[in-house]
């Protein structure tokens, strides 16, 4: 019986998905939509007019949690490497509205437990009513909207568990 004096390799695990927390910045923007005057009334003949006006909304930044799916197994206990910038397919979701706001996109692993996100974000955003009627000008009363999914393109940065950590060591 012979005991081997030898170094062993080290066993590592690797990864083939990845669950990562970020912020993403969104160009999908969610308009609103105000009845303004028009002109002033003159007289009993002439009421006052109004005209709905669309504000567009601005780009927006919101938390999410991605999953993404590794198409070549990763060894996050090696360094990092230029080929960690393989991009891995992702989904995820909105943590400050789960249930209106959907993201489809790639990642690419920029530092160890550090990823760029991109893709497309599909969201719920204000929009007038289909049911609306007839615009009446002289009622100042708050137009009938509704929301509708729409989508446009996201960039973000997304995080693991094991970066937070080494963030308080």
């Amino acid at each position: 019986y012979k005991i081997y004096s030898g170094e062993l390799p080290q066993v590592h695990s690797v990864y083939h998905y990845n669950i990562a927390t970020g912020v993403v910045a969104t160009f999908l923007r969610d308009p609103s939509f105000a009845r303004v005057l028009t002109s002033l009334k003159s007289g009993d003949a002439n009421p006052a007019k109004y005209a709905t006006e669309q504000q567009p909304g601005s780009d927006r930044a919101m938390p999410v949690l991605m999953f993404s799916a590794y198409l070549k197994p990763l060894d996050a206990q090696v360094p990092w490497h230029s080929a960690d910038l393989l991009p891995a397919p992702t989904i995820g979701f909105s943590l400050s509205s789960p249930a209106s706001d959907f993201f489809f996109g790639v990642s690419h692993e920029i530092r160890r437990h550090v990823q760029l996100v991109y893709g497309y974000h599909l969201g719920k955003v204000t929009a007038m009513s289909k049911t609306q009627g007839l615009d009446d000008p002289t009622s100042d009363a708050a137009p009938v909207s509704t929301t509708r999914f729409k989508g446009n393109f996201f960039v973000g940065a997304t995080f693991n568990i094991d970066f937070i950590k080494g963030l308080f060591k």
